[in-house]
């Protein structure tokens, strides 16, 4: 909170340095002779030394220092003692009757003493024992073995027993060219291998553990994906330790800067998948070095020779290029189609893209600074300025470009990106290829060809079919590129913009589908065609196709059954005629119907059954029925049903009102059908039905509409409640009884003094406005006109009244209850001085810091609290609020 805490924390450095002060900053000191100190030995010969020999007059002959010279002091005795291997220190605690510390067992002494080994410091010990008194001898302790080495964890490993099929030997335990002494003549091998390896000179002999620490240590990411990959029973990884070898050996080996990034990437994605398969297939269908087709160019090109596709004398570098930025899969439907279905096969099918990036401006411009295709000096970062800037104007040419680009990004390699993007600008190649069908006799116009070839570039439709009539080098394989018409996705996407998807991601995004899946397009319109609720459409897109279903049974029984040729755009007519409803007898026999033709299904006898059916009596109880829903009917509705079923129009009427009923419209089609004309809303109720609906599109409007207009009174203050109220809140609002409180009235009045509050370009158009404003906001929150009233107050006082300084204001009705307990906190304490801008700059800071920072400023507001709760107004303790702020908490 930057006005409110820059005062505040004047403070903090000062408190910050009294602290820092007042506390000790450094670490407690090693203990000498302590446990661990490698010269314990040596210290405690010294101070052996110093208190036996101080201010004797009998001298110690000959080099004190020297490692071979006996030891010859023996401060108890008198006599020689000499100490040079384990037998003879642990025969001096032997004789001196202190071999407590190996329960009294020489054997023990010297078993303890040979376990140090060749440890430097060993003959640290010998001199101990040599010089120290037997009632000090406890302070000489043998030193601990050596640490083990990688040779160590070899030489355990060898002396197993050979494994029984999975654990093997040491050396085919070690994840690396050479097994175990090539690992250990490896710097960071070896110190993984001895880390790794406990297990192993534990005599335990399960290699298991050892090789997994290692391919962990070693591969990092690599071992994770591919135990991602085995969880999933992925085919990659049936050999866990080749898969993350050849994972670690690609990303070594790799000098392709895109594949290596690919490699990367994919492997981060199924390391962190956490066993989620649906996430590894992911990560999987982004581009990496394990390719998903088998084939080769040596095999497409001897498929090619069978039925030529490619040049025959070029075959190879063709296909190269071609492939290049499609699917991994591209090759193998290839490879299937040249010899499974020459002539006859979709080969536009294998042509498909690689999926284009979420922001294709970051993906094409990160690509050419790894590639090296950026213009001279340019920088990843200009790239993507530029090239949104570029989507996002006014030059087709520029953008078309950009597709053009877009489409070669989905490339293994830098080197397959850059043959892709040689291909040159989308329009000449447009126009080259339709050359080419006009000479075929596959289009009669090159120039209508060509601008619906740069027109459908967006789409994997026309990205597919431009790059397989580039490839193929005969009028027979170029007729085998041109992929089927696209559907009508217009009519498609018409419907579900208007429940706010974006119409040209639309487009691209249904011609897609229905180019996958040729089956996707039908029920999609079907049901978005047959409902006007957003919650519904929105739901088709999702797969839940259920509303369409009645209709693609009556357009399979008017279409299909009765011998029609397949036409997809007469199916899409069919649909949306009876998606949207049809007026007259057909029509109402169809909504009559609807149950029973999806029930028929395929079936076309069943479907026309359908339709012969009377059924008058449910006809008049279902129209009758929902006019007494909406609170329409006169009580002889269905005696009248009967009397007229047969009159045109009641036909219509009844037709009208089951197609809205299918489709949900609700009751005011309802009324609209049976010509019942009803007073429209007031502004107020039409305002306040308008917020329920925009929060369930379930509930009815028309019937909110008539329940609002029940009682008048407060109804302009429930619809500023719901214009202010979040969707769980909208039934306080509706349960008001939209009374205007005094304290609302009177912080208006007081907006009489600040220029910024009332009038033209003001908060409020006038005190009236105001006081509805504060009602509403009041049912939300009790305390609002108080607080509303204290804020303006404050702006009048302190003369800063202009529109936004009102707004921050009227603000304060929603203020997060964390806010509002830590300015309690500040004005507790007495702080509130130190506040610039008051407690109204306070509430908008920290509700702008909660956006930015919720989990901080929460932390921050929170320990204000606690500290103005412990404090209780005490100046001194209060001083610990300044510590919420200095200890990085923002607010």
């Amino acid at each position: 909170m930057a006005s409110s805490t820059k005062s505040v924390l004047l403070l903090g450095p000062s408190l910050l340095l009294g602290l820092c002060l007042a506390s000790a900053c450094g670490g407690d000191d090693p203990k000498p002779g302590g446990e661990g100190d490698a010269t314990r030995g040596d210290v405690n010969i010294r101070r052996q030394l110093d208190a036996e020999l101080d201010g004797s007059d009998q001298g110690v002959e000959g080099d004190a220092e020297s490692a071979d010279a006996p030891i010859v002091i023996d401060p108890d005795q008198g006599l020689v003692r000499e100490v040079d291997d384990c037998v003879s220190a642990c025969q001096v605690f032997a004789d001196c009757g202190r071999l407590d510390a190996w329960a009294g067992q020489l054997e023990n002494c010297r078993a303890a003493c040979e376990a140090s080994g060749d440890n430097p410091i060993l003959g640290d010990f010998y001199t101990c024992v040599a010089v120290t008194s037997c009632e000090d001898l406890h302070t000489c302790v043998p030193p601990p073995p050596p640490p083990a080495n990688c040779s160590d964890v070899c030489e355990a490993g060898a002396a197993c027993p050979p494994g029984d099929g999975s654990n093997g030997t040491i050396d085919e335990a070690i994840p690396r060219e050479g097994g175990c002494a090539a690992a250990c003549a490896d710097p960071t091998w070896a110190g993984d291998v001895t880390r790794c390896g406990e297990g192993v000179l534990a005599a335990t002999c399960d290699f298991g553990e050892l090789t997994g620490c290692l391919l962990e240590s070693e591969f990092g990411d690599c071992y994770e994906a591919c135990n991602r990959l085995a969880e999933c029973d992925r085919p990659e990884a049936d050999d866990l330790i080749e898969c993350t070898r050849a994972c670690g050996g690609f990303a070594d080996a790799e000098e392709d800067a895109l594949r290596r990034y690919r490699h990367e990437r994919r492997t981060a994605c199924l390391a962190t998948s956490n066993g989620d398969c649906g996430r590894v297939a992911v990560c999987l269908s982004a581009r990496g070095p394990v390719v998903v087709g088998e084939g080769t160019i040596e095999q497409l090109c001897e498929a090619n020779v069978a039925c030529p596709f490619f040049a025959l004398e070029t075959c190879a570098e063709d296909a190269a290029v071609a492939l290049a930025g499609l699917e991994d899969s591209a090759i193998d439907c290839l490879i299937t189609n040249l010899t499974d279905a020459c002539l006859d096969g979709e080969i536009y099918a294998c042509f498909v893209p690689a999926s284009r990036a979420a922001n294709p401006c970051d993906e094409h411009c990160l690509i050419g600074d790894l590639c090296g295709l950026l213009p001279n000096g340019q920088t990843e970062g200009a790239c993507s300025v530029a090239c949104q800037a570029a989507l996002d104007g006014e030059d087709a040419g520029a953008r078309l470009a950009l597709e053009a680009g877009f489409a070669c990004d989905g490339g293994a390699s830098c080197a397959e990106v850059e043959a892709c993007r040689d291909l040159g600008e989308l329009g000449p190649r447009c126009d080259a290829v339709c050359v080419e069908q006009v000479a075929c006799v596959l289009s009669d116009d090159a120039v209508r060809c060509a601008a619906d070839c740069v027109q459908g570039i967006g789409a994997q439709r026309g990205q597919a079919g431009l790059r397989c009539v580039e490839a193929a080098v005969s009028c027979a394989g170029v007729e085998r590129c041109l992929p089927p018409v696209a559907p009508d996705c217009a009519a498609l996407c018409a419907l579900t913009s208007a429940c706010g998807e974006d119409e040209d991601e639309c487009l691209v995004s249904c011609d897609d589908s229905d180019f996958a899946d040729p089956d996707w397009f039908l029920p999609q319109l079907a049901c978005a065609a047959s409902t006007s609720r957003c919650s519904v459409v929105l739901a088709c897109a999702g797969g839940e196709l259920t509303p369409g279903e009645a209709c693609l049974a009556d357009c399979r029984r008017q279409l299909d059954c009765a011998g029609a040729p397949a036409d997809e755009a007469g199916a899409s007519q069919c649909l949306l005629e009876c998606g949207l409803g049809q007026g007259g007898q057909e029509g109402r026999d169809m909504e009559l119907a609807s149950a029973c033709l999806v029930l028929a299904a395929d079936d076309c006898a069943a479907l026309d059954a359908c339709l012969v059916v009377d059924r008058q009596a449910t006809g008049c109880e279902t129209v009758c029925g929902e006019l007494d829903r909406c609170v329409l009917g006169d009580g002889g509705c269905v005696d009248a049903c009967n009397a007229s079923w047969d009159e045109p129009a009641i036909i219509d009427s009844q037709a009208c009102t089951l197609h809205a009923m299918r489709r949900l419209e609700g009751c005011a089609p309802v009324a609209s059908c049976n010509g019942i004309e009803v007073a429209p809303a007031s502004a107020a109720c039409a305002s306040t039905c308008g917020a329920v609906i925009a929060c369930d599109d379930q509930q009815d409007s028309f019937l909110c509409e008539r329940a609002c207009d029940v009682d008048a009174s407060g109804d302009d203050v429930r619809a500023a409640c719901a214009d202010a109220a979040a969707c769980d809140e909208l039934g306080l609002c509706l349960a008001s009884d939209g009374s205007i409180p005094m304290a609302c009235d009177e912080a208006c009045a007081a907006l009489e003094l600040c220029p910024g509050g009332l009038g033209d370009g003001a908060a409020f158009a006038d005190t009236a406005a105001c006081s509805l404003d504060c009602g509403g906001r009041a049912i939300l929150e009790g305390e609002y006109p108080a607080d509303f009233g204290a804020c303006v107050t404050q702006l009048s006082v302190g003369g800063a009244c202009g529109a936004q300084a009102v707004n921050d204001c009227i603000a304060l009705g929603n203020i997060d209850p964390i806010c509002a307990a830590s300015w309690d906190a500040v004005v507790g304490c007495g702080f509130e001085m130190f506040v610039g801008g008051g407690q109204a700059m306070y509430f908008t800071d920290c509700m702008a810091n909660l956006v930015l920072d919720e989990a901080a400023t929460r932390m921050t507001a929170q320990c204000m609290i606690d500290v103005g709760a412990m404090a209780g107004g005490d100046p001194a303790a209060c001083f610990g609020l300044i510590m919420c702020f200095a200890g990085g908490l923002p607010m």
